[in-house]
């Protein structure tokens, strides 16, 4: 066989892997949303059952096209059993149930492992019990297809430019369509096997799979070749069909166009309805953005430049420059404004996960959860969804395994019999806050500082401070090891899942908060910026140095006397709001050279309870800044969350203002 056409058509292939996967995660995300409404006993809605089934044929399908077997027999395992199901030969029952999840599980971690290029785990015991269960049943799963004839449709120029350049070479154009089913499968035929075929005979032009309305997949292939028809011709027990292309070099402009929109609105092929989208890496958003970014630096630059010439420009023209500056600003702003739009995404897709989670530990723990949603239309970019998506899916796993009670507890407390757990997202100026709530036993201050000093994580003469008792019990939760049980389970862990969750969200530039109560409950808060790029930020002086804080992290600036500063158990404190708020002085953090004068400024972080003032020198301006991550480890500073440039060419340090609490708390200088 020739390498180049091998090679192309792999090439073919691959270009339809990252649709693939986006594909793929859309149906699984339906799948969950519809499995959780499943009810054991309960007669489904027919339009539920057949928004799964259309989901698992068509992962089925594209699984084949891509050549990725497992996926393509998983999906196909569940597609029948749903048949089952729906023709009532299987009963929906509380095992039916768990083999569905169980299935979903399995394909959503197989997918996973293609994605990042592994080899697929064997599902054949799962497939084999899924199948015995249908065949016992005595269901009739193989249907007798009727032969396709279509026309291929939605061809673009490049295609049809090729075609014409092929026929014009004399060589032959054939359109095949294969047909996928169980018996070709179990004879080990799928669309990977005929692509190969198909290569035989030379280059594939085209090639997509197409979803009938009723669920169904074809494959289609536009092949050029200089072999004949004879040589194809047994290839019918493959479950082939194909026709010549039938094309006229006279064929030009506008009557070309016009015969493939012929083509395309054929009633004989129902084609999937076409939406006015387009999916765009988020790589090439990033790259976009960083260039926005460079934009923003120059713009700086352009600031100190206009301010040191301003004395020497008469006036009118002056004020033509600045008008034209600020106008420059507003369109890179609206430019910054109008990418971020396209990176935002609902919240509610990491919310609507949850529900699937909570209906797989419900069936594991035997608890009965109610879970409540709130504000998932909030948006935030989608790169901090998806990093969200694990330290959301520990909170959700720890409520229901630590916090929740079992219902005879609960009972017993004179608490609703169900657990109750409420995901809920707000905006709050720059930043998106998202809370996990839970209404069970809360957390055990004793139990916590008692299991903490057995493992050394804390002195044996430690005692919680009244005023910062959330804020301590959130940091020993969090420390590395930490765990309240003496055995891992598969929702629990093994005492690294809190500081991983901290660790996540702080490297997203968020913070985390905890509030709880014995036998009333816990709620996680968690700020989170908008955007991880371009932030506004305050320029303050610490020890002669300028440093820079993200305003999303800043509660409020306020200044401070000194001689008002008073010590309590070696911590100095400033009454706030008329109540003591703890005070960190930077210089000192850093081991730089004071400096304060008569009044100083406090740059207040955290939330209630869990809040510091952060003193500094001077607080310079507030303007928007470029955050460069510090990816180097021996240069990566405790407090630090990344670098930046100012407009004269400075590079300043931003600092992390989750660190600089855990500092505050724990008196630790760099």
């Amino acid at each position: 066989m020739d390498n180049n056409a091998e090679d192309k058509g792999l090439f073919l292939i691959s270009e339809y892997l990252d649709d693939y996967f986006a594909e793929c995660e859309e149906h699984i995300t339906t799948v969950k949303r519809h499995v959780v409404s499943l009810e054991p006993s309960q007669k489904t809605e027919k339009k539920v059952i057949d928004e799964l089934l259309r989901s698992f044929h068509t992962i089925k399908g594209l699984s084949g096209m891509v050549g990725f077997e497992e996926a393509e027999m998983l999906s196909h395992s569940m597609e029948d059993y749903f048949k089952a199901i729906r023709d009532e030969k299987i009963t929906l029952s509380r095992d039916a149930i768990d083999n569905i999840i169980e299935g979903v599980k399995k394909l959503e971690f197989i997918l996973a492992e293609r994605k990042e290029g592994r080899q697929a785990s064997d599902i054949k015991a799962f497939n084999e019990r899924l199948k015995d269960l249908v065949e016992d049943k005595k269901i009739q799963t193989q249907k007798e297809k009727k032969p396709v004839e279509q026309d291929i449709s939605q061809l673009n120029e490049d295609v049809i430019s090729k075609i014409k350049e092929e026929i014009k070479k004399k060589r032959q154009i054939w359109q095949f369509y294969f047909s996928p089913s169980i018996d070709l499968v179990n004879r080990g035929i799928n669309v990977g096997v005929i692509r190969t075929k198909l290569l035989e005979l030379g280059e594939i032009i085209y090639a997509a799979p197409r979803i009938l309305e009723d669920g169904g997949v074809v494959f289609e292939f536009i092949v050029t070749t200089d072999r004949d028809e004879s040589v194809f011709l047994s290839w019918k027990d493959y479950g082939l069909k194909w026709k010549r292309y039938q094309i006229t070099e006279e064929i030009e402009g506008e009557k070309e166009r016009n015969e493939v929109e012929k083509i395309a609105s054929s009633d004989k092929f129902p084609r999937i309805s076409t939406k006015n989208t387009v999916r765009v890496d988020l790589k090439r958003l990033d790259e976009l953005m960083e260039m926005v970014g460079e934009l923003v630096i120059t713009k700086a630059r352009l600031d100190d430049i206009l301010r040191g010439i301003s004395r020497y420009i008469p006036e009118r023209e002056l004020d033509f420059f600045e008008e034209t500056h600020t106008r420059m600003g507003r369109q890179l702003k609206n430019l910054r404004e109008g990418i971020m739009r396209i990176r935002m995404v609902p919240i509610g897709e990491v919310f609507d996960r949850m529900r699937f989670v909570v209906l797989d530990l419900e069936r594991e723990m035997g608890k009965k959860i109610h879970l409540e949603i709130a504000g998932g239309n909030t948006e935030i970019d989608k790169l901090v969804v998806e990093k969200m998506m694990d330290p959301m899916l520990h909170l959700v796993r720890n409520a229901i395994s630590h916090g929740i009670e079992q219902e005879e507890e609960r009972v017993i407390k004179g608490k609703p019999r169900h657990g109750n757990i409420k995901l809920s997202a707000h905006t709050s100026g720059d930043s998106v806050v998202i809370e996990i709530e839970d209404d069970g036993k809360g957390i055990d201050a004793e139990k916590i500082i008692s299991k903490a000093k057995s493992r050394g994580l804390i002195n044996e003469d430690f005692v919680l401070s009244p005023a910062a008792k959330n804020r301590e019990i959130l940091n020993i939760i969090c420390s590395s090891g930490f765990s309240t049980r003496e055995d891992a389970d598969m929702a629990s862990g093994r005492g690294l899942g809190m500081t991983i969750v901290k660790n996540a969200i702080e490297t997203l530039g968020g913070t985390i908060s905890l509030e709880t109560e014995k036998d009333k409950g816990t709620r996680f808060i968690i700020n989170l910026p908008l955007t991880l790029e371009i932030v506004d930020a305050f320029i303050l002086i610490a020890g002669r140095q300028l440093f820079a804080i993200p305003q999303p992290s800043v509660k409020e600036v306020i200044e401070i006397e000194p001689e008002k500063i008073t010590i309590m158990e070696n911590n100095e404190l400033i009454l706030y709001r008329g109540e003591p708020l703890p005070v960190i002085r930077l210089s000192r953090l850093f081991n730089l050279k004071e400096n304060y004068g008569q009044i100083v400024y406090g740059i207040v972080i955290g939330r209630g309870y869990n809040s510091v003032a952060v003193m500094v020198e001077q607080v310079i301006t507030k303007r928007e800044i470029v955050v460069r991550p510090i990816t180097d480890p021996l240069v990566s500073v405790k407090g630090i969350g990344g670098a930046t440039e100012l407009g004269d060419g400075r590079p300043i340090l931003i600092l992390n203002a989750s660190e600089l609490m855990d500092m505050a708390i724990k008196g630790k200088k760099i």
